[in-house]
């Protein structure tokens, strides 16, 4: 086989400098991949060295930089095309050689002799090109028609911009105009036009029947921008309006969950962390899969250009403790404000979220494209060297995992020893006695959270290690996390035991046993036997969680092509080989889990093999088995069908919010995989109205960051829309149109341009 002419060396690739679709003060440099002509945005120090591609896709990414310091080649101006007279020329010829032909046409030509037979030759498919008559000795050159060039995403974000006033003022939809009102002020907000966005904020501010949040959204566009500007005066005097606002955000839906966020993320930068820590933790009864698809959007915007199809892979393994503090730590880097994210972190109060925070910051940081890779590395080293070992190993772990994801592999490398250092120092917790009732009554369930948190980053570290190639120590990792959740509980079996007997005997007879069994007075014993009722509740809830992140910990084992290693670890621990404590791993929902896992990684074989032992399809959560259903439909380009079927009945089981985060990743596949049409009919064709506008606002700015923002504007034009469901692309189109193009100088979402 001869060698691959676009194999790219691996340590020239690891060395590159990553160019980025997005202009900031430390990247001013346009820099033009010689093989597929996309523009990237480089630092001064990548001047005459090896660069990345901006493109994911390119096939060759790595290219040597042009000299920043030397002149720049001035193109000459064209030259008057020679072809006018020659053109002339050419077609007095030709009508001469018409004029002859008609008269031998007509005049000199034999007529035919009927039954003559004519000789039978092969017609050509495609008619021969006669050849262009010379004039003077030379073949004057045909001048072809030239595609129109696509427009640029500063010419598209104009033409979107250019549709606002008709879709805000219309009145076809009253209860709607509201909506489309914020949208529109939204839109102005991040394109860096203030005088337009504030004129919508008073129209929308006019409507008796507009929420008073609705504004929220709005005026921190605004302030984001003044920010830019460098005008901090008006960005708090801006931010103080939405303040007064934040109190009438409804507690429960998704878009007030994602004002929440938007607000935060805003009082973080400009000063008032406290009241936005106060705003996140409030009692509220959102949706805990919408907070966490938020979160997760938040993130596909950050590190993936709104492709929530790519980012999905990458979410954390378990979900955040806190999804409205993550997404404001996501919404504080994408605006460029790195200091204050890590500070958003550092001040969080739960250690699961604060550990959680600094590593969405450590991600960043491993992806940034200044400073070289051990640089980076040792940045975070540092900002973690003095947080304990739970907390270092998930931090490093999740970096060590983005950078491997991002081709970052010296960061990634470097993130990782890190990881496997912190980890060698967590102590699994010492298995307590469960075996009587004076016993348990005596045990101490150690600290779930502790726990869990040390168990995920184990899982993490493994991750970091498939990403490397390095699968002994992935499968030494995922050990010792499964390991780690084993000693944290006692056997779901003997707690069920504990349970029974507590039923059997009643409230009185636990407490006249423990009387007699620890020598308790009654009032002792009364104190014991309630809390030994609070401590087998406790203990079931740990049992059931900890099963279940076994077998998340093993289902994630599988979509990092380590399926052999999973299925033979959860044989192991489920028939018992190590020590008689069985591991209920192959039955129940968790071997339904590892079936779905094996399905979607196309191990028929593997996933048989859990059926064998007892689980069966009905098993396999409701999520996966959704994914399952819609693929053959995805693949088979059936864009309307597979949104019906997302929607149908018998999946009602399934959270709205976590349908709509399904149809957007579908979205932006069918977008990626297909066409921009066929990701267009899929969101149209969702039949939820409310889940349909955002999956047409987050198709929207995922496809504006592709490069098809042209091509879906002109869909939305032509769709049977209502005006709300175009203002929805619109604002998708307005946010991945600015994203996309580092010309735009908008301000909101300038990245580094906030930046203390």
């Amino acid at each position: 086989m001869p060698d691959d002419p676009f194999a790219v060396d691996s340590a020239a690739a690891s060395g590159a400098i990553a160019l980025s679709p997005k202009r900031t003060p430390q990247r001013p440099n346009k820099v033009v991949c010689p093989m597929c002509d996309t523009v990237g945005l480089a630092p001064d120090s990548a001047s005459g060295k090896d660069v990345r591609c901006a493109n994911r896709k390119c096939l060759v990414p790595v290219f040597t930089a042009p000299d920043f310091a030397a002149p720049q080649a001035v193109e000459p101006e064209p030259q008057p095309s020679s072809l006018g007279p020659t053109l002339l020329t050419f077609g007095a010829v030709l009508l001469i050689l018409i004029a002859g032909a008609s008269v031998w046409w007509f005049v000199l030509r034999k007529p035919d002799v009927p039954g003559s037979a004519a000789p039978i030759v092969d017609t050509p498919s495609q008619p021969a090109v006669p050849e262009t008559p010379s004039v003077g000795g030379e073949t004057p050159a045909v001048a072809q028609p030239n595609a129109p060039a696509p427009p640029t995403p500063a010419e598209s974000l104009a033409a979107v911009l250019g549709r606002w006033p008709n879709i805000a003022e219309d009145i076809t939809q009253p209860a709607q105009q509201p909506l489309r009102r914020r949208y529109a002020a939204e839109s102005y907000g991040i394109a860096g036009r203030p005088d337009l966005a504030r004129a919508q904020l008073e129209k929308l501010a006019s409507l008796r029947s507009a929420d008073p949040f609705y504004q929220i959204a709005p005026l921190t566009e605004l302030a984001w921008h003044e920010l830019a500007t460098g005008d901090e005066r008006a960005a708090k005097a801006t931010f103080e309006k939405s303040a007064a606002l934040t109190n009438q955000i409804p507690r429960q839906g998704f878009d007030p969950a994602r004002n929440v966020m938007v607000w935060s993320a805003t009082a973080a930068r400009l000063g008032d962390a406290d009241a936005a820590h106060r705003l996140v933790r409030a009692s509220r009864d959102d949706d805990q899969d919408g907070d966490q698809l938020l979160a997760l959007l938040a993130a596909a915007s950050l590190f993936h250009q709104h492709d929530l199809n790519q980012e999905y892979p990458l979410r954390p393994i378990v979900p955040w403790s806190q999804p409205k503090s993550a997404a404001t730590t996501f919404s504080l880097l994408g605006r460029g404000a790195r200091d204050h994210a890590r500070e958003w972190a550092a001040t969080t109060a739960d250690s699961t979220s604060r550990a959680e925070n600094l590593a969405t910051w450590a991600e960043a940081q491993s992806l940034e494209t200044t400073g070289g890779p051990t640089a980076r590395a040792a940045a975070i080293g540092e900002a973690i060297s003095s947080v304990n070992p739970v907390e270092k190993t998930y931090v490093a772990a999740r970096a060590a995992v983005r950078a491997g994801s991002g081709e970052e592999k010296q960061v990634a490398e470097a993130l990782f020893g890190i990881a496997s250092e912190a980890a060698g120092q967590l102590q699994a917790p010492a298995p307590g006695s469960a075996a009587d009732l004076a016993e348990f009554s005596r045990y101490e369930l150690p600290d779930q959270a502790s726990v869990r948190l040390a168990a995920v980053g184990l899982g993490e570290t493994a991750h970091a290690a498939a990403l490397l190639g390095k699968d002994d120590d992935a499968q030494k990792f995922l050990t010792q996390a499964l390991d780690h959740l084993k000693a944290a509980v006692p056997p779901g079996s003997t707690v069920a035991e504990r349970s029974q007997e507590f039923k059997s005997l009643g409230i009185a007879g636990v407490r006249n046993r423990l009387k007699s069994e620890l020598g308790l007075s009654d009032d002792q014993a009364e104190t014991a036997a309630n809390a030994y009722r609070r401590k087998i509740d406790s203990a079931a809830s740990a049992a059931a969680a900890r099963t279940d992140l076994q077998a998340e910990l093993l289902a994630r084992a599988v979509a990092w092509k380590l399926g052999s290693f999973a299925l033979a670890e959860a044989k192991r621990r489920t028939e018992a080989a190590d020590g008689g404590v069985s591991e209920t791993l192959l039955s129940g929902s968790a071997g339904g889990r590892l079936i779905g896992a094996f399905e979607k990684s196309g191990d028929r074989l593997s996933a048989d093999a859990v059926r064998a032992t007892g689980a069966t399809n009905r098993d396999v959560p409701l999520v996966p088995a959704m994914e399952l259903t819609l693929e053959p439909l995805l693949k088979d380009g059936k864009a309307a069908e597979a949104a019906r079927e997302l929607f149908a009945s018998r999946w009602s089981g399934i959270s709205a919010s976590e349908k709509i985060g399904i149809a957007i990743r579908a979205a932006c596949r069918l977008s990626e995989e297909t066409s921009a049409t066929t990701a267009f009919e899929f969101a149209t064709s969702v039949p939820d109205g409310n889940a349909r506008l955002e999956v047409l606002r987050y198709l929207s700015a995922c496809a504006a960051q592709a490069g098809q923002a042209a091509e879906i504007e002109k869909l939305s034009r032509n769709a049977r829309l209502s005006s709300t469901e175009q203002a929805a692309v619109l604002r998708g189109l307005t946010e991945g149109l600015v994203d996309a193009d580092a010309t735009v100088e908008t301000g909101a979402k300038t990245a580094s341009a906030v930046q203390p």
